[in-house]
C-alpha cells in the first residue's frame, strides 16, 4: 500500500484521513486482509510510521526516506520489505495506492485471481489495484526510482464498472466523493 505522498493538494495526510470511522489506511489494510492479500506492507514516509502501525497493527510498515524522488521508489521499498521476511524478492504483488481506494471487492479479487500483470479498466482508463509479478518486479527493482511506473508495466485490463474506480483523493472536492464511496457500504461488500 503506497503511502509516502506529502498531500501538499489536499493539504493533509491522506494515510489518516477519517473515513466511515477509521482512518483510510486502517479501511484499506482490512479490504486487502478480507481479500486474502497477506503480507501486506505499508510505504511511507517516516513521521507517519507509526500512526499508520497504531491505525492499522496487522500490517508491515516500511518508511521511504526519499518519497519526493517518485512512486516507483516507493514500489522499491515495499518490494524489499517483503523479500526481508524471506530472503527473496515476491513472485507477484498488488500495488495500491491509498489514495485510489475506489475499487470494489469484486474487482479487486478478480485482480488477485488474475496471472501477470492486470488492472482494472473503466471507461478506457486503467485503474488500481495494479498486479506485478515476476518480470516487472525485475523491471521496476533495476529501475531508477523516479521512473513512471507506466514505462515499466503494460497490464492487461480487466473490464469492470466500479462507480468509484478513478477516484483520486487529492483535494476537499475529492473527500466528497470518498465520502459518498463509504457510505454505500460498508467498505468490504463493495
Amino acid at each position: 500500500m503506497l503511502a509516502a505522498g506529502a498531500s501538499r493538494r489536499l493539504g493533509e495526510d491522506k494515510a489518516l484521513l477519517e473515513v466511515a470511522g477509521n482512518p483510510l489506511v486502517a479501511l484499506v489494510a482490512q479490504r486487502l486482509s478480507a481479500a486474502g492479500c497477506t503480507p501486506i506492507v505499508i510505504v511511507t514516509r517516516a513521521e507517519l510510521a507509526f500512526a499508520c502501525l497504531g491505525a492499522a497493527p496487522e500490517c508491515k510498515v516500511a518508511i521511504n526516506k526519499s518519497p519526493q524522488e517518485g512512486r516507483t521508489g516507493s514500489i522499491q521499498v515495499g518490494l524489499l520489505a517483503l523479500g526481508e521476511d524471506n530472503g527473496r524478492l515476491p513472485k507477484a504483488v498488488l500495488i495500491v495506492p491509498l489514495d485510489r481506494p475506489g475499487w470494489s471487492m469484486s474487482t479487486l479479487e478478480k485482480v488477485v485471481n488474475s496471472e501477470g500483470c492486470v488492472c482494472p479498466e473503466k471507461d478506457g482508463r486503467g485503474g488500481h489495484p495494479l498486479r506485478i509479478s515476476g518480470t516487472e518486479v525485475k523491471a521496476i527493482m533495476a529501475a531508477p526510482s523516479d521512473t513512471s511506473l507506466r514505462q515499466l508495466t503494460k497490464p492487461q485490463r480487466i473490464l469492470v464498472e466500479d462507480e468509484f474506480l478513478h477516484l483520486n483523493i487529492d483535494t476537499p472536492e475529492d473527500m466528497v466523493e470518498l465520502e459518498r464511496w463509504a457510505s454505500q457500504s460498508d467498505g468490504l461488500s463493495r
